[in-house]
């Protein structure tokens, strides 16, 4: 009977042993389940993007865990109705284009493409980085915090855009500006490594963004120089007319005096050459400087013309990407 307890009770003692031996592999295995990935597949069956936006995805030439991360997200382009609905947005004078909310990745589909080519990737790849960020464990974040904070200390820019948001949302924003606008080559390593996981090449997507930031950058600097430009015309053009005007007035006067003095013959012979010939001359320098002005002010409308072609250009584009400028859409 001491014998069969014993056995019996060895028994117990080896299936309590296995159980906890399965038990800590289950724990063990469960260390090495990327669950991230694995919601993101889950998400992305049965997945199926526009034709438009299935090559908006293919031109950011994503890694195969970019592109994982990013269907895991059912990115979608959204007209204006829809968009405003799915992206909030926090401030009405703030133009938002793209939001990653509820694990969602939303881009306006804007209407003026060739004046704003590549603003759909940018925001595309802009949001997909949020959601990238999302995923990354504290340890992950802190290895690129350092890098980060680098960038911004020596961009102007980005510490202008950054006074824009919470100090909570502050790295999670500059991670996306980062890697959606900023060339390759001007990124520390740190940076250069984690980007290569997600794009095969960095620099496409900064360069998307690019193509009409730059633009409009351009003709922005170009507006403020042709302000400066027109208000020193307008001041050199308003002084002279002036000017003109005093000495015309003044000539007219000084040859109906001399016309005048000349009839009762109180102006002749060489006098009276030496008058007729100023006056002459007063004339003819009234006529060249009238000329010049003329010539001037055609110079001075062409400014013009060419500001209220940039305002209107500005104005279009910025409208474009604004949702909130177009009404609401008629059943």
């Amino acid at each position: 009977m001491s014998m069969k307890r014993a056995t019996l009770r060895t028994h117990r003692i080896i299936r309590a042993v296995c159980s906890l031996i399965i038990i800590g592999c289950v724990f063990v295995a469960l260390r090495f389940v990327n669950f991230a990935a694995l919601f993101d597949n889950i998400n992305a069956q049965g997945y199926d993007p526009s034709q438009e936006l299935a090559e908006l995805i293919q031109h950011l030439g994503l890694t195969q865990k970019g592109d994982r991360i990013l269907r895991g997200t059912r990115p979608e382009l959204q007209q204006a109705d829809d968009f405003n609905n799915s992206c909030v947005r926090r401030d009405g004078k703030i133009i938002i284009l793209g939001c990653y909310v509820n694990n969602r990745v939303f881009v306006y589909n804007i209407n003026d493409q060739d004046d704003l080519r590549g603003v759909r990737e940018a925001t595309l790849a802009h949001e997909l980085l949020h959601a990238i960020w999302a995923r990354m464990s504290s340890d992950e974040k802190a290895e690129i915090m350092p890098a980060l904070d680098s960038v911004y200390e020596n961009n102007e820019d980005l510490k202008k855009h950054l006074k824009l948001y919470k100090s909570t949302e502050y790295y999670d924003e500059l991670h996306s500006i980062v890697g959606s606008q900023i060339p390759n080559d001007q990124l520390p390593e740190a940076l250069k490594v984690h980007f290569a996981k997600y794009f095969v090449d960095q620099n496409v997507v900064a360069n998307y963004y690019h193509q009409y930031s730059d633009n409009l950058a351009t003709i922005e600097k170009r507006l403020v120089e042709l302000e400066e430009i027109i208000k020193e015309k307008k001041a050199d053009f308003e002084a002279r007319t002036q000017k003109y005007n005093a000495e015309n007035e003044q000539l007219s006067e000084d040859v109906l005096a001399f016309n005048s003095r000349a009839n009762r013959g109180l102006v002749v012979g060489e006098e009276y050459d030496a008058e007729r010939a100023e006056l002459t001359r007063r004339q003819e320098a009234l006529r060249q400087e009238y000329d010049q002005i003329k010539a001037d002010l055609d110079s001075y409308n062409a400014y013009i013309a060419e500001y209220n072609k940039y305002v209107n250009f500005t104005n279009k584009a910025y409208k474009s990407m604004d949702s909130n400028s177009v009404g609401p859409s008629e059943d």
